[in-house]
């Protein structure tokens, strides 16, 4: 299995090349706006498509080591940066909680704006199914004002 995280790594790394070149707004107010309009017309996209990588490809937790699931994360967050996007979980999220979180992003598709950051807080408002919620400040917070 190391071969094979090592080579996923180096993928995961690689498509870091198809981020788009860094987009400036407009500062004329109508061309502005007509970028806004574009970009939020854009329809979503699959990872496959836009970095060339798949669920698939990562394996399960439970055929990892924590060590090749915190390598895996790391290279996947350092892609995701040159794409924009940002992974933001609370540090006391388990590894393997973590890793399942970030791997199922790749079985969504993408709605980027371009010139727009996307951030990855995994968070729906609503503790109750939530995957982290024994790791949410803000839930943590809640249950001790309530008792």
């Amino acid at each position: 299995m190391e071969k094979y995280v090592t080579q996923l790594i180096e993928d995961i790394m690689d498509a870091a090349k198809w981020a788009p070149e860094r987009f400036e707004f407009s500062t004329n107010d109508e061309e502005f706006m007509g970028q806004i309009v574009e970009a939020e017309s854009a329809p979503p996209i699959s990872s496959e498509k836009l970095m060339g990588l798949m669920h698939i490809q990562f394996p399960p937790s439970e055929k990892l080591t924590i060590r090749q699931m915190m390598d895996i994360n790391k290279a996947i967050e350092r892609t995701f940066a040159a794409f924009r996007m940002y992974i933001e979980l609370p540090e006391a999220v388990p590894i393997p909680l973590r890793y399942e979180l970030i791997r199922d992003l790749f079985k969504e598709k993408f709605h980027l704006i371009k010139g727009m950051n996307h951030h990855f807080d995994f968070c729906s408002g609503d503790c109750e199914p939530c995957a982290i919620a024994d790791y949410c400040k803000i839930n943590i917070e809640n249950k001790k004002k309530n008792g």
